[in-house]
């Protein structure tokens, strides 16, 4: 369908072309909404490992995933990432400092300390014991926890006394 503006005055052809403009900018802004978000974990690779991908990530995810980011890279290097713990800075643009800044570090080695494993906490009682002791000594569960985080040897010897009766029974 074409137009024809001949017999259209100027304002009446310039609100056509608006309209079409502000059409089209509605078109591009709700598809790029509705685009994939980039993971974190994505943001890391491509900072990190496949750099070449770098580019491609939007201003709006380096945005969005700088302050965790910063605070990883703080583990090894606390004096650049408290550089660039302004609330005023332009955070697309720190992490391409780091970008720059990370491109001599080797890359086997970044991944050991970025993503360490925390130390595996133990269980001091099983859920099964503690309900033993409970109900045995009478007691309740901010009273157990008390006891467990300056008395465990005590809980310990009450809970062996407590199962020797059971199998004795």
């Amino acid at each position: 369908m074409w137009v024809t503006f001949h017999n259209y005055n100027k304002f009446t052809i310039f609100l056509y072309i608006f309209k079409t403009f502000c059409i089209l900018f509605h078109r591009i802004v709700e598809k790029s909404y509705y685009m994939e978000k980039v993971k974190l974990a994505d943001v890391f690779n491509y900072l990190l490992k496949d750099r070449h991908k770098y580019k491609a990530i939007s201003v709006k995810d380096k945005t969005d995933n700088f302050f965790i980011i910063n605070r990883l890279l703080s583990k090894k290097y606390p004096e650049q990432a408290q550089k660039f713990n302004k609330k005023s800075i332009d955070k697309s643009l720190a992490l391409d400092l780091w970008f720059l800044f990370l491109r001599h570090e080797k890359r086997n080695e970044i991944f050991k300390w970025i993503w360490s494993k925390s130390p595996k906490s133990d269980k001091l009682l099983s859920e099964s014991d503690c309900k033993l002791l409970i109900k045995k000594l009478e007691i309740s569960v901010d009273d157990l926890d008390i006891l467990m985080m300056y008395h465990i040897d005590f809980l310990k010897d009450e809970l062996n006394y407590f199962k020797q009766l059971n199998k004795q029974k």
